[in-house]
């Protein structure tokens, strides 16, 4: 371990230390900032932090409260993001390396969401996730339903004059994919029932295809060691759209 990182790491001891203690001069000095001077300061803030925590000793009886502290100043930074500007800047830091977590956004900056690895296990989720969306030109932050995973990109599909969001996620081990549909409705990021049977989630042992813009979703199924594919065409009516399933790739139209 390095000597910056090793650091880090009493840093945040002694924070917490001294929080519990009731001493919050010291504490205060290792809070997350209130203001980042820009996307690339918090790009830089989440990765070291992460690093930080894949740096902890497991066998080390503080290694659950310092994960949790690590975890918790990760969770202040994404919610400081507070305007479209800063999102668009994140993201453009982001999008230029690569970085110790994932962030996504839909294609007109209005949904972002970001997720890492805690590092925990047992009574906490291993994989974090926080949402951001847009409401009256400020960005709100919030929590996703469902078990949290690795959400990579966010699709955009506009019916009606209408848009949808797919979140489109994986466990990160090869062997779980999903894929979430939320819309924006009076300002309220909610799930949306855009998949057969009136579901707002699908998921699939392989990846999907997504094509057409979003209006095909293909499902790779592995069987016998070969693989069939069951297509989900988006079909539009007066109101909204709704995913149906068609017999072969052959009947779409």
């Amino acid at each position: 371990m390095n000597s910056s990182k090793y650091y880090l790491i009493l840093v945040f001891l002694i924070a917490f230390l001294a929080s519990n203690c009731g001493n919050p001069k010291i504490s205060e000095k290792h809070k997350v900032p209130n203001q980042f001077a820009n996307g690339s300061a918090l790009v830089s803030f989440m990765d070291f932090h992460l690093l930080a925590l894949q740096d902890l000793d497991k066998s080390d009886s503080a290694y659950s409260d310092l994960a949790m502290l690590i975890n918790e100043e990760l969770r202040k930074a994404v919610e400081r993001i507070n305007s479209q500007k800063l999102l668009r800047e994140v993201y453009t830091a982001y999008d230029s390396n690569s970085h110790q977590f994932s962030m996504s956004i839909s294609d007109d900056a209005k949904i972002a969401v970001f997720s890492w690895d805690t590092g925990l296990e047992g009574a906490f989720p291993r994989i974090k996730n926080i949402a951001l969306y847009q409401k009256n030109k400020k960005v709100i932050p919030t929590s996703l339903y469902g078990k949290p995973l690795y959400f990579h990109e966010i699709h955009s599909i506009v019916s009606n004059n209408k848009r949808s969001y797919l979140l489109h996620g994986t466990n990160g081990k090869s062997n779980l994919y999903r894929l979430d549909a939320y819309s924006l409705n009076s300002g309220q990021l909610e799930q949306k029932a855009i998949f057969p049977d009136h579901k707002n989630s699908i998921k699939s042992a392989q990846d999907f295809n997504i094509e057409m813009d979003g209006s095909l979703i293909i499902i790779p199924e592995v069987k016998a060691n070969s693989t069939k594919y069951h297509p989900l065409e988006l079909k539009h009516n007066l109101h909204d759209s709704q995913y149906v399933e068609a017999q072969s790739l052959a009947d779409l139209h």
